[in-house]
């Protein structure tokens, strides 16, 4: 039985076979690169990216009560939300509640919405769009002049 012995490649083999590694190394990476480039305009957001109905839910700290709600809002793509419901436990009493907002998204998928309330309460939160605006995950901010301490609600959004 005849046995072939490795043989160690030559140097022109080694140089071919580097070069292409280096040259697929490469365009690997400029490949990722240019698909996470915010210059790309496939992955530029805009108001038409957020639009739907989504499921919604949010809890927190409201000075000394604990926050939570759940419920749906309607977005149409062109910086409103039309129709909006939830309802809150807010220190253990039930809220419920209709509202509408406005809002504004940046080519990043960042955006902030300006909301009130049937009650007449302004609300104000910063959001990111993912996964295409099928999913929206929010903070509420202060409303300037309006004194909130030791309030903090972080909720998520899931288009239905």
């Amino acid at each position: 039985m005849e046995q072939h012995a490795w043989k160690r490649p030559g140097p022109r083999r080694l140089a071919i076979t580097s070069i292409l590694l280096v040259a697929g190394a490469l365009a690997f990476a400029s490949r990722a690169s240019a698909d996470h480039d915010e210059d790309n305009p496939r992955f530029r957001f805009t108001n038409a990216d957020f639009r739907g109905r989504y499921a919604a839910s949010f809890q927190g700290q409201a000075g000394p009560f604990q926050v939570a709600a759940e419920g749906f809002f309607v977005a149409d793509g062109t910086g409103n939300i039309t129709l909006a419901r939830r309802t809150s436990s807010v220190g253990g009493t039930i809220l419920r509640q209709t509202f509408m907002c406005t809002y504004d998204v940046e080519p990043d998928g960042t955006g902030s919405a300006d909301c009130t309330t049937n009650d007449g309460m302004r609300e104000l939160y910063d959001f990111v769009l993912e996964r295409q605006g099928n999913g929206v995950l929010f903070i509420r901010t202060p409303v300037p002049d309006i004194p909130q301490p030791n309030f903090v609600v972080l909720g998520s959004a899931t288009r239905k």
